[in-house]
């Protein structure tokens, strides 16, 4: 969104409480930097303005062709919450439905954001709290047994300092990625 390449030391995603919190969470949005990561959740509709439902297909189809399928009838409801992570590394996956990202869940800092506004920022000795209680409620839900193969590396601290950008020919795979979309 600011045009500048990703600085390590301020990479973001945005997800729900859900997602954000337990191993097995998966992250379909790209990465941004902290002032992209502001601007989108103060500006864009969908993550501020409650029950939006979506871009009318005309501007749908304008803005991104191959991302538009009013056929489907599926129909979105837009959560109440986000929560917006800094993460200290994460592996980027593509897959059939678009790139996957695995983010370390070992956090820099959480912000909880409703309605254009962020609510509570969570830094230091909190962030391990946070991620203490998702992870209880992910083992009430499913059993490590059951968690996918890339789970525990989002736990276990490998992807601490881990940047897709930095990896061998992954460059050239998300160019590629991003492609699709265009």
């Amino acid at each position: 969104m600011t045009g500048t390449l990703l600085n390590v030391e301020d990479v973001w995603f945005i997800t729900t409480p859900d997602l954000a919190f337990v191993p097995f969470g998966l992250l379909l949005d790209a990465p941004m930097c902290g002032e992209a990561k502001d601007f989108t959740l103060r500006v864009c509709p969908y993550f501020g303005v409650r029950n939006y439902d979506r871009l009318s297909d005309t501007q749908a189809k304008a803005m991104a062709p191959k991302l538009s399928d009013a056929s489907s009838g599926k129909r979105y409801e837009t959560p109440a919450e986000f929560v917006a992570v800094k993460v200290t590394g994460f592996q980027g996956e593509p897959t059939a439905e678009g790139m996957r990202y695995i983010p370390s869940r070992h956090y820099a800092s959480i912000e909880f954001w409703e309605e254009r506004n962020c609510l509570r920022v969570i830094d230091g000795k909190g962030v391990r709290a946070e991620i203490a209680q998702g992870l209880e409620k992910a083992l009430t839900t499913c059993p490590p047994a059951q968690w996918p193969n890339w789970a525990t590396m989002s736990l276990d601290g490998s992807l601490n300092g881990r940047w897709p950008w930095a990896q061998p020919e992954m460059k050239e795979l998300l160019l590629q990625e991003a492609r699709k979309f265009a």
